[in-house]
């Protein structure tokens, strides 16, 4: 699973790096973001959503970005232990529910930037 893993980041299908995003309110209704987990405001000129997430594949033309959360669901699930398979299952059921939360964006429309500093308040 390790070497999936990283041959998919160096590949670029995968980036498990906190962003914020941004894309048009016209095709995106406000109600997609309603979902646990995101932080979304948006843009003083009421034109686009802006939020913060983690793009965790990226394929094609399009996108699934995570809320943050899921970067550190997504890394207890690689720990993984041989000898307590009732641990492994919660901890990937974890990982499945929070999932639930991810968007798909046409990558067209989704812009990107550093999460450096704190735009959300």
């Amino acid at each position: 699973m390790l070497v999936i893993n990283s041959s998919l980041r160096v590949s670029g299908v995968v980036n498990y790096k906190v962003n914020y995003f941004s894309v048009p309110v016209n095709n995106y209704p406000e109600e997609r973001f309603f979902s646990k987990g995101w932080e979304v405001k948006k843009s003083k000129d009421s034109k686009f959503y802006i939020f913060k997430g983690a793009d965790f594949l990226s394929l094609g033309n399009v996108s699934l970005i995570c809320p943050s959360e899921m970067i550190d669901l997504y890394r207890s699930s690689m720990k993984t232990t041989f000898w307590n398979g009732s641990h492994d299952e919660k901890i990937h059921n974890e990982l499945k529910s929070g999932a639930d939360n991810c968007l798909v964006f046409k990558k067209d429309e989704l812009s990107n930037w550093s999460a450096v500093g704190r735009i959300m308040e």
